[in-house]
Parts: C-alpha cells; sequence; structure tokens
C-alpha cells in the first residue's frame, strides 16, 4: 500500500509541475497554452490532447521516483545514482518533448536540453545542501551526546 501511495503520489507531482508550466506560459505569453500547434493539429479532440499531456506529465513523476529509489540503493555510488537518475529524466524528457513535438528544429532541442540540464544541475545541487545539512547535524548531534557520556 504505501508502495502505490508513492507511486500516486509522484504522479500527481508530475502532473502539478507540469501544469504549472502551461500556466506560467500561459502567463507568460497571454494566451491560453495547452500544447504546441503541431501537436494540437496532430489530434481532433483538446480532451485527448489534454488527457495524452497530463499522462505524460505524471510519467515525469512516476520516472523520477524510480531513479530516486536508486539513491536508496547503498551499493551505488552517489555519482552513479545520479548520473542514472539524470539519463533516464533525461531520456524521458525529450520522448516527451518529441512526441508533443516541442522541439520544432535542432536549436529549440538545443536550447531545451540546456536550460533542463541546468535546471537539473541547480535541483540537485539544492537537495545536496539540504541532505548534507541534515547529516552535519546528525552528526553534531551524535557528537554531542559521545562528549555527554
Amino acid at each position: 500500500m504505501k508502495t502505490l501511495s508513492k507511486i500516486i503520489t509522484s504522479f500527481v507531482i508530475g502532473v502539478g509541475i507540469g501544469n504549472l508550466i502551461e500556466c506560467l506560459l500561459t502567463l507568460y505569453f497571454g494566451e491560453f497554452v495547452m500544447g504546441t500547434p503541431d501537436f494540437l493539429a496532430a489530434h481532433p479532440s483538446l480532451v485527448f490532447v489534454k488527457l495524452v499531456q497530463t499522462g505524460i506529465y505524471g510519467g515525469f513523476g512516476l520516472v523520477s521516483l524510480v531513479g530516486q529509489e536508486l539513491f536508496a540503493k547503498k551499493e551505488i555510488s552517489l555519482f552513479k545514482a545520479t548520473t542514472l537518475h539524470l539519463l533516464s529524466i533525461f531520456a524521458y524528457f525529450a520522448f516527451a518533448g518529441f512526441y508533443l513535438r516541442w522541439f520544432t528544429d535542432f536549436s529549440v532541442f538545443f536550447i531545451s536540453c540546456a536550460s533542463f540540464l541546468l535546471i537539473y544541475f541547480i535541483i540537485w545541487t539544492l537537495i545536496y545542501l539540504a541532505e548534507k545539512r541534515k547529516f552535519e547535524e546528525i552528526n553534531r548531534q551524535l557528537q554531542k551526546k559521545q562528549e555527554g557520556v
């Protein structure tokens, strides 16, 4: 049951982030954004388009969850876990981008990939620093207890 809860939560987070990005793009462009014109034109129904996009956004959360499980394994180094996590999410990003027709040409693909990598490393760095701070605090508390004994 705990696993199902994690799966649902991850899917919903992916959907939430994807829809938040759509909202931000809508604000930026000043018009309703739901998919690219090419993707919209390829499908007769806006409902279908929205359902497909929602499923793909949720997939980002699921792929991220699978990647997180790599970090939980003790036998894998941080570098390997990060590399595998990045590659899995990047591969899914490329799949989603091509399927949803985000990339109109190579320059858009290149800029999107560079933006993705920059955002990934910013988020990774923030999480790393937060986790490092937690470990340092735990070590300080352990050291205080050892000195007190």
